[in-house]
């Protein structure tokens, strides 16, 4: 979804506000001077600056909703953690079990070696691995320890 605000008629006492979304006109805001710049501050909270702009010119585009997932991802999916892009280098070319595909990525156990007090598989490292951070192996876990 696209939302397009056009600021138009400024005068120094309001501004008005057009609101578009994919295109179409959905609705109209007058807003007080005292008003626009905490409006601006709102629309560009928590923005993809990869996707979203704000000009000079008085527009702000928005594209909500989450960004198109690069690859499908199921639960016992193994993907491997990029050396160079992964935030906690760590995990830098780890084997990761998707537990929890997210609209940001997926979240993840990295198994280690070994048992503990008779108990295999204790101790999973957890992580959240944005798109970037990873690629798919094509394989899946046949055993899903993580509890």
């Amino acid at each position: 979804m696209k939302i397009t605000f056009d600021y138009r008629n400024a005068t120094p006492s309001h501004c008005d506000v057009a609101i578009f979304v994919n295109g179409a006109l959905a609705g109209e805001l007058k807003l007080r001077q005292d008003e626009i710049a905490a409006f601006q501050q709102i629309v560009q909270r928590g923005t993809d600056p990869e996707r979203d702009s704000f000009d000079s010119g008085g527009q702000s585009t928005l594209h909500l909703g989450a960004p198109e997932r690069p690859f499908n991802l199921e639960p016992g999916d193994v993907v491997q953690l990029d050396p160079e892009k992964v935030r906690s280098k760590a995990f830098a070319g780890c084997f990761m079990v998707v537990t929890e595909p997210k609209a940001w990525g997926a979240q993840g156990y990295i198994q280690p070696i070994g048992e503990r007090l008779g108990t295999p598989g204790v101790g999973q490292a957890y992580y959240r691995a944005q798109w970037d951070e990873m690629q798919p192996t094509g394989g899946t876990a046949v055993w899903q320890v993580a509890p």
